[in-house]
């Protein structure tokens, strides 16, 4: 296991970690993502797998944290960006805001999906 992407590493709830890690692991991230791949249903499975292997306790909360995680990020992004961080300047320029909007958009329809995966064994 490695680790990544410390430039936003910061403390904060359990919950707010788990959902961070599903969001990348499982992925739960739109088609329009080029790290996407599988159905939401596939995805749900994924997310909720991680979790039980985990032992996070959360279950299909993790799938109701994983929008308000995201637009924490890109608050975060846009607020270091404005105090003036090159690289977060840079991680705008690059689109990283545009693609965590849009699983954002993908997460949230498919929230009885992706949550119907925690109650299967």
């Amino acid at each position: 296991m490695g680790f990544i992407d410390f430039d936003a590493a910061h403390p904060g709830p359990r919950i707010w970690g788990v959902a961070y890690t599903v969001y990348r692991l499982a992925p739960l991230q739109g088609p329009g993502n080029p790290k996407s791949f599988g159905s939401p249903q596939e995805q749900a499975r994924r997310a909720a797998a991680l979790c039980r292997a985990y032992g996070t306790g959360a279950d299909a909360e993790v799938i109701d944290t994983v929008p308000d995680r995201l637009q924490a990020l890109i608050d975060f992004i846009r607020d270091q960006a404005a105090q003036g961080s090159e690289v977060f300047q840079q991680h705008i320029a690059d689109g990283h805001i545009d693609v965590y909007e849009a699983d954002i958009h993908y997460v949230r329809p498919h929230r009885d999906t992706l949550r119907a995966a925690f109650t299967v064994r």
